[in-house]
């Protein structure tokens, strides 16, 4: 598995981001609770696991802090993720993966504002692009992109913004980006649809 991310801090929070991903998978089918999986990858060297030789190191600190938000928030941010996806796709139906890509992501977006909204999106992208080799990475961009805009979130904003939806925390903000994989195009499999 390799990630296309320059420089060493970078790498390491895109490396956090991965093992992220493969954590909430990691509980998305077992019985374990975020802190025993966040354990067991801390204990376990998780990055023995990684084929990248650049990825030497991770952001420990993230990838708690995002497993177990996405963990305690998952049914807000469920109902945003539903929010962006075409009207006839549902997160719980996608594959396991796929969904907590989107779910980690939608909680960086909405908790995250020192990190650009931009950065988050293209590394959960190249997260995406690790393990899928069709158009999930497609639906990925256009799903967090749509989430990005329903939160009031600029591509580059960072340390200044400010926090005017946060779908984590109500689920009525969820309703603002209804529907917006489908106005991009996508069929709910993520397919551009034709005429």
């Amino acid at each position: 598995m390799r990630l296309n991310v320059p420089g060493s801090a970078n790498r390491k929070r895109a490396a956090a981001r991965l093992a992220v991903v493969q954590a909430l998978y990691e509980l998305d089918v077992s019985e374990a609770s975020a802190d025993a999986v966040i354990t067991a990858f801390l204990k376990d060297n998780w990055l023995e696991s990684v084929s990248d030789p650049g990825m030497t190191a991770f952001d420990a600190p993230h990838f708690g802090e995002v497993v177990r938000a996405v963990e305690a928030r998952r049914p807000a941010l469920d109902a945003a993720v539903n929010a962006a996806l075409a009207a006839k796709l549902q997160v719980e139906r996608l594959e396991v993966l796929l969904r907590s890509i989107l779910r980690a992501g939608a909680y960086e977006l909405s908790a995250r504002y020192d990190i650009p909204a931009n950065v988050i999106i293209n590394e959960y992208v190249e997260v995406a692009h690790a393990f899928f080799g069709g158009k999930e990475p497609a639906l990925v961009n256009a799903v967090l992109d749509s989430l990005a805009k329903s939160m009031g979130r600029g591509e580059s904003d960072g340390a200044t913004a400010t926090r005017p939806n946060d779908p984590a925390e109500s689920d009525s903000d969820a309703d603002a980006g209804q529907g917006s994989a489908e106005a991009a195009g996508q069929d709910a499999s993520g397919d551009k649809r034709s005429g």
